[in-house]
């Protein structure tokens, strides 16, 4: 035999054989993993108010990108002389800047879970109140 043909060591050649005992079996005991999120109240809220003029308004940032939020709500109120059909624009940036996104007439509780950034803006006819509550983690 040469050196290249050699035999390759057992690396577990110096530990004991595994031995059968004889005692009773044990199974496995399953185990779900929770998180602090899934069942405690988040440790910081804020609400902050936003008045939306009847001359229209540019986009305003209601919700900044937020890894930790819990949730967000977001009520909408009609000013003062605000028609049946007013409303505000809710969405991304490019969204509310382009009149697209969500349309939210006064009345609306919308409930946000989502941890990207949200923009608002008005519909540019009526005074609106906006008020948004940011729940978040530490």
């Amino acid at each position: 035999m040469t050196d290249s043909m050699a035999p390759v060591p057992d690396p577990y050649e110096h530990m004991p054989a595994r031995q059968e005992t004889a005692g009773p079996s044990v199974d496995a005991i399953p185990v779900t993993i929770v998180t602090p999120e899934e069942h405690e109240a988040p440790e910081f809220a804020s609400f902050t108010t936003y008045s939306v003029p009847a001359s229209g308004s540019f986009p305003q940032q209601i919700l900044p990108q937020n890894d930790r939020r819990a949730k967000a709500r977001i009520l909408v109120f009609a000013g003062t002389g605000a028609a049946a059909t007013a409303f505000v624009r809710v969405g991304t940036r490019g969204q509310v800047m382009n009149n697209q996104g969500g349309q939210l007439i006064a009345g609306v509780n919308c409930e946000v879970t989502a941890t990207q950034e949200q923009w608002m803006g008005g519909d540019g006819t009526n005074a609106m109140i906006v008020v948004v509550l940011d729940e978040r983690y530490a």
